[in-house]
C-alpha cells in the first residue's frame, strides 16, 4: 500500500509510542507497517483487523493526514439514535442546551 508522507516515519513512531488510546495507536501502527511495505493482509494479521479495514485507515491517512485516523463513529451513531427516538427537543436536553441537566451527566 502506498502511504503519503504527511509526517516522517520517526514522528509517526514517536506518536504511536506516546499514544494513550489503544485504537489510535493501532491505527498509527497500520500506517507505519504500510510505510515499511507490508501488504494489507499481513498488516491485518499483525494488528487483528481485516485487510479491508487496514486499507481504509491508510486511505483515510492519505486523504486527511493524522485527522483521518480519528474514529468518529460513536458520535454519529448516538446522534442518529437520539434523533429517531427523542426528536429535536430531546437532543437539546441530552446535550444540556436547554439549561437543564444533561442525560449523560456522571454525577
Amino acid at each position: 500500500m502506498e502511504v503519503k508522507d504527511h509526517l516522517s516515519f520517526e514522528r509517526l513512531k514517536r506518536l504511536e509510542r506516546e499514544e494513550k488510546r489503544a485504537g489510535h495507536a493501532r491505527r498509527l501502527r497500520i500506517v507505519l507497517l504500510a510505510i515499511q511495505g507490508w501488504t494489507a493482509p499481513a498488516i491485518g494479521m499483525a494488528v487483528g483487523l481485516s485487510r479491508r479495514v487496514c486499507q481504509q485507515w491508510v486511505y483515510r491517512f492519505n486523504e486527511h493526514g493524522l485527522d483521518g485516523l480519528q474514529d468518529d463513529r460513536g458520535l454519529a451513531r448516538i446522534s442518529h439514535h437520539m434523533l429517531e427516538s427523542w426528536g429535536f427537543g430531546g437532543v437539546r436536553r441530552a446535550f444540556g442546551q436547554d439549561g437543564g441537566e444533561t442525560a449523560f451527566s456522571c454525577g
